[in-house]
């Protein structure tokens, strides 16, 4: 069952209350990507939500809630290792992935595209020993739009994306194979509500791949390129609008 708008509002009071707010508001919204937003002045706040988080039991969004706030008045605080864990559960994939692929506007359903199918390159890298599976991983091709953008993976939502103009009998296989690997890695890095040191830990992931400067210079020459950062909750859990 999700929680309602209304259950959510009592939680950011109760806890605004607690850190010296006189009036809280706050509504679920259908972010593509999971952030919270807020604005505030010394007396009210008002949050945008996401509702990725309405499946979460009320102690769960409550402590949330409460290591956010002390955050926003500039104290140092650490999710907990059970919010974390939540992240990480059977349970919160299972009600966030599936909606998380629709927001993921003309994402395949399927692996095979018109020319070339993502799971022979998955294939290659499993028996090159480059990869290994991981559960529920799921990977699509994105409809062809006018960007240089190769493609993204979501740690949290454990979904690759690929870029639709790569379904060409003419591009590189090799180059495909390596920003299928790529983005897999980022996927399979799994979730942290910081960014420290983890976009470090993806470029050690990446240098397993024999070649990868020279793939890189490719792709750079052909006026394409690769996402830098560790994307969606890795880069920050929360979006700050004040």
């Amino acid at each position: 069952m999700c929680m309602s708008n209304e259950e959510l509002e009592k939680i950011v009071e109760e806890v605004a209350k607690d850190f010296g707010y006189n009036e809280a508001h706050a509504d679920f919204e259908a972010f593509k990507d999971f952030k919270i937003r807020w604005s505030r002045t010394s007396e009210w706040i008002s949050m945008q939500v996401s509702d990725y988080l309405n499946t979460a039991d009320v102690w769960i969004l409550e402590s949330i809630m409460r290591t956010l706030f002390s955050k926003i008045s500039g104290k140092k605080a650490n999710y907990s290792d059970e919010v974390c864990g939540w992240f990480l559960s059977d349970r919160f994939l299972a009600a966030n992935q599936p909606r998380y692929i629709e927001r993921c506007r003309g994402l395949s359903r399927t692996t095979m595209g018109r020319n070339r199918d993502l799971q022979d390159c998955i294939d290659r890298l499993v028996e090159r020993g480059l990869y290994e599976p991981v559960d529920h991983m799921v990977i699509g091709w994105e409809p062809s739009r006018p960007s240089k953008v190769l493609g993204s993976g979501s740690p949290l939502m454990k979904v690759v994306t690929v870029a639709g103009f790569m379904d060409s009998p003419d591009f590189p296989e090799e180059i495909m194979d390596y920003v299928v690997f790529a983005q897999l890695m980022r996927a399979s890095m799994g979730f942290r509500p910081d960014n420290s040191h983890r976009n470090e830990e993806l470029s050690d992931l990446l240098d397993r791949y024999p070649k990868r400067a020279d793939l890189e210079r490719r792709i750079e020459r052909m006026g394409l390129r690769m996402r830098r950062s560790v994307p969606g909750a890795l880069t920050r859990l929360f979006t700050v609008r004040r």
